[in-house]
């Protein structure tokens, strides 16, 4: 009888570890990623702008330096374009669309856009170009900037031609250098 009590006991000792195990990890690899907009120093102006940052595990990485109006527009201002822009990038990553960005058209104007899959159509509109932003060079740099080969973050000031490119995420959220200030 105590033998079936111990190995009952064990038995639920085992269940429960593994149990706690794999709400463990679930909750390490489901770590909490936020898109923010914040105040940044960039080092080679000595200037601060407002700045998209990934945030995680407590470290701000940094995707876009927001240093120029855009049509010289009084209401869309660096600091709203960085909150705009934040917001978008944050709900590419909630709905999984963070996987490819790519160049377009929507209302004939050129577009930074998330796409599920090589190929695929637009899913959220990250960023509405000016009119003499080259889009090949934006995306060229963005994608550098996530995949984070860039050497510094993307400085929105900036063909037709479509290109696809691949983003982990994930990869980028581990590797790309942490902001300190």
């Amino acid at each position: 009888m105590k033998i079936k009590s111990i190995i009952a006991l064990l038995a639920g000792c085992a269940f429960t570890t593994f149990g706690v195990t794999a709400m463990v990890n679930q909750v390490q690899g489901s770590e909490d990623v936020r898109f923010i907009c914040a105040t940044g120093f960039d080092k080679r102006t000595n200037k601060r702008y407002p700045t998209t940052y990934a945030w995680t595990g407590g470290q701000k990485r940094t995707i876009i330096r927001w240093k120029y109006k855009w049509f010289n527009s009084p209401a869309n201002t660096p600091q709203k374009r960085c909150q705009d822009i934040s917001a978008r990038l944050q709900t590419a990553y909630n709905n999984g669309s963070l996987k490819f960005i790519t160049n377009s058209r929507i209302n004939n104007q050129p577009v930074i856009c998330t796409a599920r899959n090589n190929g695929g159509a637009c899913n959220t509109t990250l960023l509405t170009l000016r009119p003499d932003d080259d889009p090949l060079v934006v995306l060229t740099s963005l994608k550098d900037a996530l995949r984070g080969r860039g050497s510094s973050p993307l400085e929105h000031s900036s063909g037709d031609k479509q290109v696809y490119y691949q983003i982990d995420i994930d990869k980028f959220l581990q590797t790309a250098p942490i902001e300190e200030e």
